[in-house]
Formats: C-alpha cells, structure tokens, sequence
C-alpha cells in the first residue's frame, strides 16, 4: 500500500494530479490523506482529513510512503522504519511562502533518510522502486487502546505503577 500525505493545510493539487498515474498502476494499492484539496480529488481513494492514530496506523501498513516536506510528516515517518519519497511544497506555486520544505528534502535525502521527488514525472519510478527500510509492523488496535488507558489511568491505580513499585523495593 501507498500511503501519501498531503498535510493539513493548504490544498496540494500539484502533487494530487501527479498522483493519477500512480491510481492507474494494476499493483499499486492508493491511500490519499488529500487535505484541504476539495472536491476535484475526491475520486483519489483516501480521506481528506484523518485522525493521529489512523495516520499512525497508516504509516505502519504502509509499504510506501509519500508525502509533503513537512518536519511532522517526515519524522514520523522515518520512525515507522520508511524512506519516504518527499514532494515538497514550493512558494512559486503558491504551496507555502517559502521553499524551507525543500531545503529540509534535500537535507535528508543527502543524509539517506528521504528521497527528494523534485521532478513529478519521476514519482511513479520512484514509488515502483521504493523499499521499506524497517520492518512492518502489525498494531492490534485493543493494544493501542489498551495502552491508552494505562497511560491516562489514574497514576496510583495503573499496572506502570505496580511495576515501578515492585522494581523500587528490589533496589532497597
């Protein structure tokens, strides 16, 4: 699966049209976080907007990821053991007001740890060729809940607690 990212600011249209020769890839399965980019790219599959924990998942099924040169979006990305392929937003088009995204791209694709898509028309190319870098990762959704409330349990009553108890009593 593609996962790609386009933020949740601005409309991304430039990379969302780039996007259609990808959808027509027979081996090629498309999620579209499309952002603000309105109803002309509702066809792409995906969602406009999605939650953190569906982003989070998404990233951890995903085999690819594409997205925008945000510092948030790459990060978290890298951190689900991926080389995201990096489209970023540019102020000629009217993307951001400065090209600080592809400063921060090129930054780390020097450094091995993105791959700067500067020209669309090599993005199918480099989505083909795309590999994971991490292992994939299966999160069985009752865990991440199941660690949500641990963690926003009330601190005497928690199994963390317990544990951290435990473990000061041996070092005494």
């Amino acid at each position: 699966m593609v996962f790609v990212v386009t933020g949740t600011g601005k409309a991304f249209p430039r990379l969302l049209e780039a996007l259609r020769v990808l959808e027509k890839e027979p081996n090629i399965e498309l999620f579209v976080q499309r952002g603000a980019a309105g109803p002309s790219f509702r066809d792409l599959p995906g969602e406009d907007f999605i939650s953190r924990e569906e982003f989070a998942r998404r990233l951890l099924w995903a085999d690819v990821v594409v997205c925008h040169g945000g510092s948030g979006a790459l990060y978290e990305a890298y951190m689900a053991g991926h080389t995201p392929i990096v489209v970023p937003r540019l102020a000629r088009f009217g993307e951001h007001v400065n090209d600080h995204q592809i400063e921060l791209a090129s930054t780390l694709a020097n450094a091995n740890k993105a791959v700067l898509c500067d020209d669309l028309s090599r993005l199918r190319e480099l989505v083909l060729s795309a590999k994971r870098r991490g292992p994939r990762i299966t999160v069985r959704p009752e865990l991440v809940q199941a660690v949500r409330e641990e963690l926003l349990a009330p601190s005497g009553n928690t199994i963390l607690a317990r544990v951290r108890s435990m473990l000061s009593k041996k070092r005494q």
